[in-house]
């Protein structure tokens, strides 16, 4: 458990240190709000919680939903929008930073757990996961204008825990051992590579920036 963050400045190819958040957290997740770093993770009492660094003020500060998410929970950013999902407690909760606000939508429990989560203008992808001890291939697409979900094309196999990024049109993952990408237009994968050995199974993250 540790307030440490590191960015890599990919120009310099060196590793930049920020200032330490101002709760030691585990098992973080990260996303960028367009000026903003959110970080979702276990604080020390093992409770989850979110921070939140702005890069004008080079800051820390809390930052409170509106409910609290289980430790199981998922969060993802597209365009200053931060989503949580939280299938545990049967919601998601989303956070416009121009605004600062809060909204929720209730979205059914399931016992879905440490799935890639993505999200686009008007999508949110649940990508593989875990359910009651069985690999998932599903993938699942949330409409966020109507509120429904329905199934794509499926992976070729079970995943726990992929990375995932959205690049346009195209949601990349990574397992930790393959590279694959998935192609919204078309509503078909595409394998693209293994990762070199050197660096199989380490934490991969996929982006202009990588934050460890």
């Amino acid at each position: 458990m540790t307030n440490r963050i590191q960015c890599l400045d990919m120009n310099a190819m060196d590793w930049v240190d920020f200032p330490p958040m101002n709760t030691p957290r585990s098992e973080c997740q990260l996303a960028d709000l367009n000026g903003y770093l959110c970080v979702f993770g276990l604080n020390t009492k093992y409770v989850p919680s979110i921070e939140i660094y702005s890069f004008s003020t080079c800051k820390w500060n809390g930052l409170q939903p509106r409910y609290r998410p289980s430790e199981y929970s998922k969060i993802t950013a597209h365009n200053g929008i931060l989503y949580i999902l939280d299938f545990e407690n049967g919601f998601l909760q989303f956070y416009d930073v121009s605004s600062n606000k809060w909204t929720s939508k209730a979205i059914g429990k399931s016992s879905l757990r440490n799935f890639g989560f993505a999200a686009t203008e008007s999508y949110l992808y649940v990508i593989g996961g875990n359910e009651n001890g069985e690999y998932m291939k599903t993938v699942k697409r949330y409409d966020l204008s109507n509120n429904s979900w329905c199934e794509l094309a499926s992976l070729s196999r079970g995943l726990e825990h992929p990375t995932t990024k959205v690049l346009g049109s195209i949601i990349t993952i990574c397992d930790g051992f393959n590279v694959e990408e998935y192609d919204i237009d078309i509503d078909k994968w595409n394998k693209l590579s293994c990762l070199p050995e050197e660096v199989r199974w380490t934490t991969v993250s996929i982006s202009n920036t990588v934050f460890k």
